[in-house]
């Protein structure tokens, strides 16, 4: 132990291994070797009483950090050698001794150096600490905030994956349940062609064909094979309406993308279809903007062209595209345009056939011929920059003039002309194949007159022939003061089911089929026949009317100095009871009643429950302005578009047929080649009002005939006869419509482009009756031969008959019998629920002076009671009403003032100023004031 005290190696000094080597090298020099000295366990002392074991890196500060703690280190054997005690002299000791001390010395300083060497260490050190921490913790930052981005960017990666997985999966199950991509077009690809054949049933229910209206050729014609269509018209076509045609596959996603942009941007969204979308459009006649319509467009067209080459493509699309003038396809508008086939058709020609494409009537080289000369040149130039042309075709063809040659009929091709009556089997067939399938115009077109259908009719070809007939004789029409051919249409109906049985469309010879037809295609407004329609009978159903239900007769509004409405005949009849109303077709009271009902209800009625598809509730004209039918107006039949005289016909049939609407139709089914079922038109009638409300209604119809504006049916002379005739304000429509216990007839009267026809008033009656007279021929043949029983108007169950007040429609009083006019009694038809119950107040008896024919005075000797009417109305200026001078204001004394005016009402004092009561008569009015007899008491 004191060994150690006084040895200078181990002093308090700090002491490194490189120290403790240096001691040994020192050791060495003095020639003290090693001699198997004990090594000491090395101890660590800090300013702590207890010590810890030593690291092995005994240069490392200590674990708290703390550079300031003195460390002593006591080297091991494996770094210096002790020295040992040999038995040597003792100059050799004190020379060691020397030595050892002179060592020590160099040691020291050597030591201070390091210890300096040390500081600069550690600072150095503990700069570099501090720089790593702030590495680290800079490092750890930017650690946190990629790690934070990269959290966010893979957290919206997944959630777009998410939600793009979703969407897929929403798209493809949409895809599934509401998308279609297949499309037939087998029947356009077929190049076999069968005749349709045409069939009616006859008297003992046996179908048997009609030859002279076979369906063939007329289409086939027209349809060309793309070996057919010059190459200029191929070309011309792609290069205007899809330039990449060859190269995609059926969908140019460039375009659509465009298209797609524009239709989210609400710019423009045109040019995104393909000429094989195009074509699919053509197919199925559905160019709505829907998304649906669309995305099922695409699939569609990707689907026809794994299917089809191009070439059969083209060949369909160039078949049945629309070309304006009522065209489909280019041969028929080469022919229609150019009167020639399309394998003659110039460069010129083809390109002016491409330009009509986009925008048919714009382009249209016959309506708008500019229009065309610009886009023509427009498909040229498109032409030869796709290289489809030289420069010199470019030149030649852009300059050249275009010769039209139009041609009336360019669709038609049969040997005979269909009939009135196979042209509409036509249309409606033709309407019913594309609703019922799907498909277009020209496809279901194509179906009738190519694929061998079989149609069966409803007609009645005695009562078609004998309709005919008289459409030919013009003994049956009128002669008008006109270079234009007065026109007429007819339907007949058998109201029970609905059929059809006969009608014709135009006066004279049929010289083209499918040509306009007035019974069919033609809307005019009706006139006073929508009345029963429009507002009796749904009124009448409500119960907000009977039989006889007392209106006034008298203006509702001035239209300056002109009453409005006005009747036909001129005047006003004052209280007018419905079925009067009806026979004499008033005006006023249709519109009164309409305006208690409501218009909305009567449209409603009419355009729903009657199938009068014609009324519109909003027509929007090319100045702005908007029509509509709901109003006043509706109950004279002023409409905005019209109805068809199949329409008419189709509504009066529930009032034949015990209120049950049957909508007319021309066939009954329709069989495909293979005999399958295609169309099932079996009637269906829908209840349009009450069977009673219906026999009411045909009373009153059968008024119209015996007492009213159709006196000129002589029929009813023979059989039950109901009617109502119709004329418009303009006198440019003239009507009559009714029905038998058999048929349901519509007749029209009129020219073609509507003008005033200004002549006698009652040939639409009188044309009814020729019509519907020889349309009984057969049927009263067998009456008369005994082998059938003639058939009636049976009241339906529930209709009764009653005495009415035709001035309040309620039961009479002694004041309606005591009327100046006669009694007021009369007899209709009421259900058990609106029989009369209520005596009239209409009627006041009132004290009367018969010598003088006026209301008498006190002081008059020769009085009387008798019945006058308590009704009080006021006009903004004086208006004829027949029964104007029986009106009597009970409130009114003599006591209020009287006047002597023979021609003025007693109660002329108590009338507003401004007021009008109306006046009638020529003479002393009826009302008027006994002055006479008062005369000489006015004290009194």
């Amino acid at each position: 132990m004191e060994e150690k005290q006084n040895n200078p190696l181990f002093s308090e000094q700090e002491q490194t291994p490189k120290d403790a080597h240096q001691a040994q090298k020192n050791g060495a020099n003095a020639g003290r070797p090693d001699t198997g000295a004990t090594p000491v366990r090395p101890t660590h002392v800090s300013g702590s009483e207890h010590g810890s074991n030593m690291t092995p890196d005994a240069s490392m500060p200590s674990s708290n950090g703390d550079s300031d703690a003195k460390t002593t280190v006591i080297p091991t054997a494996g770094q210096i050698t002790l020295p040992h005690r040999p038995n040597h002299t003792g100059a050799d000791e004190k020379t060691t001794m020397v030595d050892a001390v002179k060592s020590a010395g160099d040691g020291n300083k050597n030591a201070n150096d390091r210890k300096k060497q040390d500081a600069d260490r550690a600072r150095r050190k503990k700069n570099a600490e501090t720089t790593k921490k702030v590495v680290d913790v800079g490092g750890h930052v930017i650690l946190r905030m990629l790690s934070y981005v990269f959290n966010v960017l893979l957290t919206l990666l997944l959630i777009g994956l998410i939600t793009g997985s979703i969407i897929v999966l929403v798209f493809a199950l949409y895809v599934k349940a509401y998308i279609n991509p297949t499309l037939d077009v087998d029947l356009l690809t077929s190049n076999q062609s069968q005749t349709t054949m045409l069939y009616y049933y006859d008297d003992n229910g046996v179908a048997v064909e009609m030859e002279d209206q076979r369906l063939y050729g007329s289409e086939n014609r027209l349809w060309v094979s793309y070996d057919q269509i010059p190459k200029h018209l191929c070309d011309a076509f792609i290069a205007i309406e899809d330039k990449r045609f060859e190269s995609h596959h059926g969908v140019d996603w460039i375009t659509t993308l465009k298209a797609t942009f524009g239709f989210l941007t609400n710019t423009d969204s045109a040019g995104g279809s393909t000429i094989t979308q195009q074509l699919i459009k053509n197919l199925t006649g559905d160019d709505e903007v829907r998304i649906q319509r669309k995305v099922q467009e695409i699939f569609r067209a990707l689907n026809l062209e794994k299917q089809y080459s191009k070439e059969q493509i083209l060949e369909m699309y160039l078949n049945t595209v629309y070309l304006s003038q009522g065209t489909y396809g280019v041969q028929a508008a080469s022919y229609k345009y150019f009167n020639k086939d399309v394998s003659q058709l110039t460069l010129e020609e083809c390109a002016a056939l491409a330009s009509i494409v986009q925008y048919p009537t714009k382009y249209d080289p016959v309506q708008n011929p500019e229009n065309n000369t610009e886009r023509r040149r427009v498909v040229l130039t498109a032409m030869r920059d796709q290289h489809k042309i030289t420069e010199s075709e470019y030149m030649e063809a852009y300059y050249k003039e275009l010769n039209i040659d139009l041609q009336d009929d360019a669709s038609t091709g049969n040997s005979t002309t269909n009939s009135w009556y196979t042209d509409a089997v036509i249309e409606d067939v033709l309407n019913d194949l594309q609703e019922t399938y799907g498909i277009s115009r020209v496809v279901a077109s194509r179906m009738i007159y190519s694929e061998g259908l079989s149609i069966y009719t409803c007609m009645d070809r005695d009562l078609q022939t004998t309709l005919e007939q008289i459409y030919l004789n013009d003994d049956n029409f009128p002669a008008v003061n006109s270079v234009e051919t007065l026109q007429s249409a007819s339907v007949i109906v058998d109201h029970s089911d609905g059929s059809v049985v006969a009608l014709v469309g135009g006066r004279g010879e049929k010289t083209q089929s499918r040509m306009y037809n007035l019974a069919t295609q033609a809307h005019r407004s009706p006139g006073s026949s929508i009345k029963p329609i429009a507002v009796y009978a749904p009124a009448l159903d409500r119960g907000l009317i009977t039989y006889g239900t007392a209106y006034d007769d008298s203006p509702l509004s001035f239209n300056g100095s002109d009453p409005y409405p006005s009747n036909l005949p001129a005047g006003y009849g004052g209280l007018t009871y419905i079925d009067d109303a009806i026979a004499r077709s008033v005006n006023t009271v249709a519109m009164r009643v309409l305006l208690d009902m409501g218009a909305q209800e009567g449209y409603d009625f009419a355009k729903n429950k009657a199938g009068l598809a014609g009324l519109t509730d909003h027509y929007v004209k090319q100045d702005g302005s908007v029509l509509t039918d709901v109003g006043p107006s509706l109950a004279l039949g002023g409409l905005t578009v019209g109805v068809t005289v199949r329409e008419m016909a189709g509504a009066y049939t529930m009032f034949a047929n015990e209120g049950i609407y049957q909508e007319p139709r021309t066939y009954s089914r329709v069989l495909d080649k293979e005999g399958n079922v295609l169309l099932d038109n079996s009637p269906h009638g829908e209840v349009a009002i009450s069977a009673q409300s219906a026999s009411i209604m045909t009373e009153m119809l059968k008024d119209v005939v015996e007492n009213g504006t159709g006196r000129a049916i002589t029929l009813r002379n023979t059989m039950d006869v109901a009617a109502k005739t119709g004329t418009t304000s303009s006198d440019y429509d003239r009507w009559c419509v009714g029905y038998t216990p058999y048929y349901t007839c519509a007749v029209w009267i009129g020219f073609e482009q509507p003008k005033a026809i200004n002549t006698y008033s009652s040939q639409s009656s009188a044309m009814f009756d020729t019509i519907m007279t020889a349309a009984h021929q057969k049927i009263l043949a067998k009456v008369n031969n005994g082998e059938e029983t003639l058939k009636q108007f049976n009241l339906a169950s529930g209709v009764v008959t009653a005495t009415f007040c035709r001035d309040s429609g309620d039961l009479l009083t002694d004041a309606c019998r005591a009327d100046l006019r006669g009694s007021r009694a009369a007899t209709g038809y009421f259900t058990t629920t609106t029989v009369p119950t209520n005596a009239c107040e209409r009627h006041v008896l009132v004290d009367y002076d018969m010598t003088t024919g006026a209301v008498a005075c006190e002081w008059c000797p020769n009085k009387t009671k008798v019945g006058l009417l308590n009704i009080q109305r006021s006009f903004e200026q004086q208006v004829y009403v027949t029964d104007a001078q029986y009106a009597y204001w009970p409130q009114w004394k003599p006591s209020m003032g009287v006047t002597s005016s023979a021609t003025q009402p007693c109660f002329a004092s108590i009338i507003p100023a401004g007021t009008y009561v109306g006046y009638s008569g020529n003479g002393r009015a009826a009302n008027s004031f006994c002055y006479e007899h008062y005369q000489g008491h006015e004290n009194e």
